[in-house]
């Protein structure tokens, strides 16, 4: 039981690093969307095939080969989340004279 309750807490605390990690990431997809609409630089590349080169990069870093799936659907999760925020963030409202704000 004891070995249980250990294993329980190694998770809470792997949980709160993978959130922590998760939000920094976000923040970041934000910053970047943030600049790309004040300077006009809208992403070129087609979602589907970007999204298939980053999960490729990011499966390559998986260190236990039996979890290559699971790494690759949380990749592909992450990547989804991310281009919503960056839709929204990308889509907001200009301020006068064509310069966009980020309120």
């Amino acid at each position: 039981m004891k070995k249980l309750q250990r294993t329980n807490r190694k998770i809470d605390v792997l949980d709160r690093r993978i959130v922590r990690l998760f939000e920094q990431r976000m923040c970041a997809v934000k910053d970047k969307a943030e600049y790309r609409r004040i300077h006009d630089m809208l992403p070129k590349q087609k979602k589907k095939k970007l999204h298939t080169e980053v999960v490729k990069k990011t499966v390559t870093l998986a260190c236990d080969k039996e979890m290559i799936a699971y790494t690759e659907g949380l990749v592909m999760y992450m990547l989804s989340a991310a281009e919503k925020l960056f839709r929204q963030t990308i889509k907001r409202k200009t301020r006068r004279g064509g310069r966009r704000s980020f309120v």
